[in-house]
């Protein structure tokens, strides 16, 4: 059987080889090439190769991404956090998540429970939208975005991945690839879906949106 050197170890004067055969070797390539592979196609092909695009505007872009929802997924105080940005109805926030579930269960969902944001209530930690948002984890983003799809379900459902350039690439792909995954594949079945990158706070990123 074919060898390779791994390293060499010297004991009492003596010089001793340890061998790697060569059918590990090429084990752990072939495990290594297949890893590899399933990352570039969560990230949708070469865009593995670069997570993120750079972003100036979510909202500005809107006549080009469409998008009916941003997520902007950053992090405060060491602590990954989500903020669901998205035009709805002009409803009180208060016990939001429960009343996106209570609503996803009925036959013909009113679509008026998706509340309409503002910067006010993303921006403020101590608002009920806010305070609900701070529930949301890489636990749980995707079932209450399954929510979405759900109440939304004859709605062109566009979406837009944000986030801050030091958020882990796991959490934010894991996001962009539910999102972009049809119902059929167990995703949101998204029309459309970027993923772009803001290096700024949630302060900044608000400030950069047009309301």
């Amino acid at each position: 059987m074919r060898s390779f050197v791994f390293f060499q170890n010297v004991k009492n004067g003596r010089s001793g080889l340890r061998l790697t055969s060569f059918i590990d070797v090429i084990f752990i390539l072939l495990l290594f090439f297949i890893v590899t592979a399933l990352i570039m196609k969560q990230a949708g092909g070469r865009q593995g190769e670069k997570a993120y695009l750079v972003v100036q505007n979510s909202f500005s872009d809107v006549s080009t991404v469409r998008s009916y929802l941003t997520i902007f997924v950053y992090k405060s105080n060491g602590r990954i956090k989500y903020r669901l940005i998205h035009k709805g109805a002009k409803t009180v926030p208060t016990d939001y998540l429960r009343r996106l579930m209570a609503e996803s269960r009925k036959e013909s969902p009113d679509q008026s429970v998706i509340v309409y944001t503002t910067r006010l209530m993303l921006s403020n930690p101590n608002s009920p939208l806010s305070r609900e948002m701070d529930r949301l984890n890489s636990a749980n983003i995707t079932y209450y975005l399954g929510l979405y799809g759900k109440i939304l379900s004859d709605h062109d459902l566009t979406c837009a991945i944000v986030a801050q350039p030091d958020v882990p690439f796991w959490n934010v792909i894991q996001v962009y690839s539910f999102v972009k995954y049809s119902k059929r594949e167990g995703g949101l079945g998204a029309s459309n879906a970027v993923l772009r990158e803001f290096n700024g706070d949630l302060h900044a990123f608000l400030n950069q949106i047009y309301w």
